[in-house]
């Protein structure tokens, strides 16, 4: 055995080799894998926001309505926008004036709470009369809003109240301005009369 001794220390380096490169055969697959599957994870991403993108607003979405309040409502006046992430948007458009709320939601409960969930209750439409809140707690008589579903509540709210008249409209927004008294609501309008009267207040001077 001893004679023999010599020959078989020299397959135990070979052995060990072998392991190397099973081990190394084994780490190149599990890159591969987590390769493969963080590629899937980004292309899914990259698809899903595509089509977000495809499925959006275009790129005009209220361009009409804030070139509207940058030719009528004066430099520097704040304007109550009923959804914080209108904002990029009336900024990008309309940088002239200062909105109630923008570029996070976060940002006005940490300044001010109590006003916060005045903001929250005045556009989801649980207060009924929201004008003179509006004019008094937030400093304002312009209001801006989407003419999306999720404001109904609070645009039949406001327009009910006999505070606002709705000086512009068109497919996209609404602009409303509070009265100096309350009044009567103004006239309902049908939906052939609406339409006409979007197409006049694209060229509002």
């Amino acid at each position: 055995m001893e004679d023999l001794q010599p020959f078989l220390d020299r397959q135990q380096p070979s052995a060990t080799a072998k392991e190397i490169r099973q081990q190394e055969t084994w780490r190149v697959i599990k890159a591969g894998l987590a390769s493969i599957t963080l590629g899937a994870a980004l292309f899914i991403n990259v698809y899903h926001t595509a089509k977000d993108i495809r499925g959006g607003e275009g790129r005009e979405y209220y361009a009409k309505g804030a070139a509207w309040m940058r030719s009528n409502i004066p430099a520097g006046e704040i304007v109550f926008n009923t959804d914080w992430d209108d904002f990029p948007r009336l900024f990008f458009f309309d940088p002239t004036h200062v909105y109630v709320s923008g570029l996070d939601p976060t940002y006005l409960p940490d300044k001010n709470p109590e006003l916060s969930r005045l903001y929250e209750k005045i556009t989801t439409g649980d207060e009924e009369d929201p004008g003179p809140l509006i004019r008094d707690r937030f400093g304002t008589r312009w209001v801006f809003s989407d003419n999306t579903k999720d404001h109904d509540a609070f645009y039949d709210n406001a327009l009910r109240s006999g505070w606002f008249d709705r000086i512009y409209e068109d497919a996209d927004c609404s602009v409303l301005h509070i009265r100096d008294q309350k009044g009567e609501p103004p006239p309902e309008e049908k939906n052939s009369d609406k339409d006409k009267g979007n197409d006049d207040e694209d060229n509002s001077p």
